[in-house]
């Protein structure tokens, strides 16, 4: 391989050596003479830059002409002989105070004091050139991005993080089995906290059997004491880089990781964002010498810098078989956009892949540094090789804790994880022929700006991981294309004019697919957004050009509609691969795509908004680019009326009726007579959501089929004993004089708030926020919703983000009431900028908050950020506060309506394909809120229980089942919800926290099949002070009695609720009470059907116990029969009885 460091000369001297014309010893004498006059003039710098020693020096050692038939250190051992013996002879001499020797890019780091000894060094014939050591930084990350164009606060239901998917190494794993087991990645970077759960099994130290860490696989050049990396916040970087190569948590939980098979090693050579040139060299040694397949490096010099220290160092490890992948570098200023020839070094190096950084809509990230190299003199060669997702890319801190970060330094991981991939399925693979791969299988990209491909911003395109490896297994590349146009329109012939096949196509397949559509040709899954109208990846482009409703800070009810300005946007998809591209404005699209295998065609779907889903079988391996044209059909309309009732059967007006999956559908309210008629749906499964403030809120899952539906009355239920609490974490008095602008990227970054309830069963009423037009805040939009984390630590979208349209300076007051969120877990109100910052308005920032209100704000961008850490904020807070209610039911309320739709045309639904129309980006986050905890259940005396209605845990998933995944009982539990981990301790079980560690002497809600709790997938748990998972009757602070199931089967150590038999007596443990769910009852107690139970008072053996029989209640003779029900009747035979008994033994 040519020698990259004869490459790498600085500007002025590639003209001279690309004279190849010259006699070989001229133009080597010419040659050495530039080399010589550029010494000259750096060390000229050197002195003028700094007067006096000591002087902090690299050497550049001139290659021995025999270097390329030793190793590496032996070729860097002949050629520093000379120097050093001057070094060693300097240092007794005073003139030095420390050298050292770095083989891999044979050069010496040396610290002089002596002026005239320097010019000694300088002017040997050995020495190449002469530096300062330099400053190097890890490719500081932009790490409040805005979330709108990079991660959801959603996650998939399969855990999968968007970025993984983008690069489509999801499809790796499924189709070809790879995940880059037997691979390993060096990464040079801060240090990586490799005791997380996340990134334990795939450091390449840990013994999984033994539970131990080999640390000879982690080096810290920054602290050599240190043996292992700290969980602090040093750690981040590295921490976050490598997840992004390699992290998982489960086989369905937090699946963070490109290659999630593969193992990685660790050389800390970052310290607080910044290092030394001298501290990689040393660490590119160490790399070497350990010899791993790859090595991401996420850091870089100067940006436009031609400096040669690194050029060496890299060809050598390529020279080894080892890739180099390098992070194109960020903007340093992160608030406009980088120029062409920005990238740094030593991302500019010409045999290296370099990576700049996309957003989740395959758009450049305005801070990813661009070509040409400063190294290519012609300007023609493609820098960066290869783009990636790098904007609000999802992965852990050294602490734990997931986070959302921007860079190039978050692409350059995703590319080092589909090279593993590359590398497991072909080990042989060289750093040359994996480059080529990677260019020739890229998804082109490209815009306004740069409209070829390839280009200096996102060089050949994005990097595919599917077609790279299809390309590795002999498949050549093809493509899908063609022309999306809706029913009813022409099928222009403007697009055969405009040629957009492959140059290289000499007959291009046509597949005109018309199919005959109708009614029953539509399956119904009208909503799930997620499932049509993206991968879940790509969502938001969907919305680029759709009108924005009006809201105002209330909640508005709308005019009867759907949204006619939607564009008209297709969704093309690969099913089988995950490809994807949107159709351009003439419907025209171009899905580059890897060969199918012969006999199995790819399945491609099209879909838009309002019209029917199309598919059809594509195969490639009998014309490798196919041209394929949908027509597409116009969704039907479905209308639905009814009435809602009060609980009395009086109507009820004024009920805010919605339709959860689809923002597009106009919200209706109830009329004086408790009707209400939605005129403007499309045909479908839905859930429609009834609510009024001081009512229990209740949803229907229903389908709704074309032309009228109507339902059956529904009945709210008014809360009892309502009362309203205001919740202020603290604002002070707020002014709107300070706002606060975080801005990185050229975007802006969303703002967020903690909130717990402030009382038992509190249900969310509104949130309040003081904003502001000031500064560069000119607008007066914002969108503002509600986030929360899930038991696998996932921020989930519990209230859609609403635009909030005509806002204005000074309190603005929210209303979400109609949601009925009631949840005594923390809830976070976030707010994020859709529109540029001169068109939105904002939140102020209390610089006076209290301590309380400042430890509660974070700075949100799909994940969330405490503000106390950022220091470039000044100490405060975010002005929002929130208001709560609280009421009762009475015991018959329900908040899950079962449905019955009457006069519905019957449709039959084939099986033969699925249909579909949705397209909203907000969709697949409705369904998060929809059914309440509620774990009522209707019981008598004999502790037969049934649930009232189906329970849903917060995420609101469809809960698929995995082979091999149980729980501790051994029973299969829910994929996505396996987050904690079981073992035995002896005869008792423990569970562990993400660090390992049990929990102890606390409660814990986790995973169950549940006995006790039929309808809801999670129990709580009492781990006692070592541990242990406790069984039986326990007792907390307050004297409350609680019940564990004892038996030792499949439900031991669940919390009890509802009626229970103990013994030989009933107890009654409570339902539904937050905070108090399963304490143990006392009193009088009426169930839903009205009948009356007493429960043993007093501290004594019975207390709990059901009575039976005569019972002395507050001075009066009550009598229960033998159910326990109190009977009140003197014609009851079993109380006549009882009354004689009682008499006789009176006498």
């Amino acid at each position: 391989m040519k020698k990259l460091w004869k490459q790498v000369l600085s500007l002025g001297l590639v003209a001279v050596l690309s004279c190849s014309s010259l006699p070989f010893g001229l133009g080597s004498g010419i040659a050495y003479a530039a080399q010589e006059n550029a010494k000259s003039n750096h060390l000229d710098e050197i002195l003028k830059k700094q007067s006096s020693g000591p002087y902090d020096l690299l050497l550049l050692i001139r290659q021995d002409k025999n270097a390329d038939d030793m190793s590496a250190q032996k070729a860097a051992a002949v050629a520093q002989n000379d120097i050093k013996e001057m070094l060693d002879r300097a240092l007794e001499q005073g003139k030095v105070s420390s050298y050292e020797s770095f083989f891999s890019s044979n050069s010496i780091h040396v610290i002089a004091s002596d002026i005239d000894f320097i010019r000694q060094l300088a002017a040997h014939p050995s020495v190449e050139d002469i530096a300062l050591n330099g400053k190097v930084s890890a490719v500081d990350t932009s790490s409040s991005s805005s979330a709108q164009n990079g991660g959801d606060a959603i996650d998939s239901a399969d855990g999968i993080d968007w970025g993984v998917k983008m690069v489509r190494a999801n499809s790796v794993w499924d189709e070809f089995h790879l995940d880059g087991s037997g691979v390993t990645i060096g990464i040079i970077d801060t240090g990586v906290n490799y005791k997380l759960p996340v990134l334990r099994n795939a450091y390449k130290g840990y013994d999984a059997a033994t539970g131990t860490y080999d640390t000879k696989y982690y080096k810290d050049f920054i602290d050599p004491d240190k043996v292992e990396p700290a969980a602090s916040s040093e750690n981040t970087h590295g921490t976050h880089v490598a997840g992004t190569i390699l992290g998982k948590e489960g086989d369905s939980l937090n699946r963070i990781g490109v290659a999630p098979g593969a193992k990685f090693i660790n050389a800390r050579a970052i310290s607080e964002g910044m290092t030394s040139s001298d501290v990689i060299l040393r660490a590119g040694d160490w790399m070497y010498s350990m010899h791993p397949d790859i090595i991401n490096n996420s850091w870089a010099g100067a940006s436009n810098n031609n400096d040669e220290w690194f050029a060496r160092m890299a060809q050598t490890w390529q020279d080894a078989g080892i890739i180099a992948v390098f992070a194109a570098g960020n903007a340093e200023n992160t608030d406009s956009e980088s120029g062409l020839g920005t990238i740094a070094n030593p991302a500019n190096l010409l045999d290296v892949i370099a990576v700049g950084a996309v957003d989740k809509k395959k758009k450049i990230a305005p801070f990813s540094e661009k070509g040409p190299s400063v190294f290519d003199p012609s300007g023609n060669v493609t820098k960066p090789e290869i783009s990636a997702p790098g904007v609000s890319i999802r992965s852990l801190n050294a602490m734990g804790e997931y986070v959302n970060d921007s860079g190039t330094s978050m692409a350059a991981p995703h590319v080092s994880g589909v090279l593993a991939l590359l590398k497991q399925a072909d080990p042989s693979l060289t750093p040359q022929r994996a480059k080529e791969i990677l260019e020739k299988t890229a998804e082109p990209l490209t815009d306004e700006k740069f409209s070829q491909s390839p280009n200096m911003a996102y060089g050949y395109g994005l990097v595919n991981a599917y077609d790279a490896v299809a390309s590795l297994r002999g498949r050549e590349q093809g493509s899908i294309y063609g022309k999306v146009t809706k029913g009813g329109e022409r099928n222009m012939s403007a697009y055969e004019e405009v040629e957009v096949s492959p140059a290289q196509t000499t007959q291009a397949q046509t597949t005109q697919t018309t199919q005959e559509q109708s009614e029953s040709s539509h399956s119904g899954e009208s909503v799930s957004a997620a499932r049509v109208a993206t991968p879940a990846d790509a969502t938001d482009e969907a919305k680029e050009n759709e009108s924005k409703e009006e809201t105002s800070t209330a909640v508005m009810v709308k005019k009867q509609s759907i949204n006619r300005n939607i564009a008209f946007k297709p969704l093309i998809k690969v099913l089988d691969t995950g490809a994807y591209a949107y159709a351009k404005s003439d419907g025209s699209y171009k899905i580059p795509h890897a060969v199918n295998q012969a006999g199995s065609p790819y399945t491609v779907e099209v879909s838009a908004y309002g019209y029917i889903t199309q598919t059809a079988q594509v195969d490639l391996s009998s014309q490798s680019n196919q041209k394929v044209d949908f027509v597409l059909q116009p969704a039907q309309i479905a209308k639905v009326s009814g009435k809602v009732l009060d609980e009395t059967g009086n109507a009820l007006s004024g009920v805010n009726v919605k339709v959860v999956e689809d923002e597009n559908v106009d919200n209706v309210q109830t009329n004086e007579d408790g009707s209400y008629r939605i005129q403007a749906a499309y045909e479908g499964n839905y859930t429609l959501r009834f609510s009024k403030y001081g009512y229990l809120s209740k949803t229907m899952k229903l389908r709704l089929n074309a032309g009228e539906n109507t339902l059956k009355n529904v009945t709210l239920f008014q809360l009892s004993n309502l009362e309203e609490y205001s919740q202020n974490n603290g604002v002070g008095d707020v002014d709107g004089a300070n706002v606060e602008a975080v801005m990185t990227g050229g975007q802006e970054q969303g703002v967020a708030v903690k909130f717990v309830t402030p009382v038992d069963g509190g249900i969310l009423k509104s949130a309040n926020l003081y904003l502001v037009n000031s500064g560069d805040y000119r607008g007066n939009h914002i969108q503002v919703g509600v986030v929360g984390y899930d038991s696998g630590r996932r921020l989930r979208e519990l209230i859609p983000f609403r635009d909030v349209e005509n806002a204005h300076s000074g309190w603005n007051s929210v209303d979400f009431s109609d949601y009925y969120l009631k949840t005594s877990d923390p809830i976070y109100v976030a707010v994020r900028y859709a529109k540029p910052i001169g068109e939105s308005i904002g939140v102020a920032y209390d610089e006076n908050a209290s301590e309380n209100n400042k430890n509660q704000s974070y700075l949100f961008n799909g994940e969330l950020s405490p503000v106390s850490e950022r220091s470039s904020l000044s100490e405060g807070g975010f002005a929002i506060t929130t208001k709560w209610y609280s009421g009762t039911t009475s015991g018959n309320a329900t908040d899950v309506e079962e449905p019955n739709v009457e006069n519905l045309p019957q449709v039959s639904v084939p099986e033969t394909h699925s249909q579909t129309h949705s397209q909203t980006p907000t969709q697949s986050t409705q369904s998060e809120t929809l059914p309440q905890k509620d774990y009522r259940q209707k019981s008598d005396g004999s502790g037969v229980k049934a649930p009232v209605g189906t329970e849903t845990s917060r995420s609101g998933k469809i809960y698929g089942w995995e082979d091999q995944a149980k729980n501790m009982h051994g029973h299969l539990v829910a994929s996505d919800t396996v987050d904690r981990k079981w073992q035995r301790n002896g005869n008792h079980w423990q569970l562990l926290r993400s660090n390992g560690e049990p929990y102890k002497n606390t409660w814990v809600k986790a995973y169950t099949t549940s006995q006790t709790k039929q309808g809801t997938h999670f129990s709580w748990f009492r781990f006692d002070s070592d541990g242990n998972m406790q069984t039986g009757w326990v007792k907390d602070e307050k004297g409350h009695w609680f019940y564990l199931e004892e038996s030792q089967d499949q439900y031991a150590g669940e919390l009890v609720v509802g009626w229970r038999k103990i013994g030989d007596d009933w107890y009654y443990f409570n339902t539904s009470a937050p905070k108090v769910e399963g304490r143990m009852e006392t009193g009088l107690f009426v169930d839903k059907n009205k009948d009356t139970y007493y429960l043993h008072e007093g501290k004594d053996k019975n207390e709990g116990k059901m009575a039976k029989g005569w019972t002395l209640i507050k001075d009066q003779w009550i009598y229960f029969n033998d159910s326990g029900k109190k009977v009140a009747r003197a014609f009851d035979d079993e109380f006549l009885r009882a009354q004689d008994a009682q008499e006789n033994s009176n006498s």
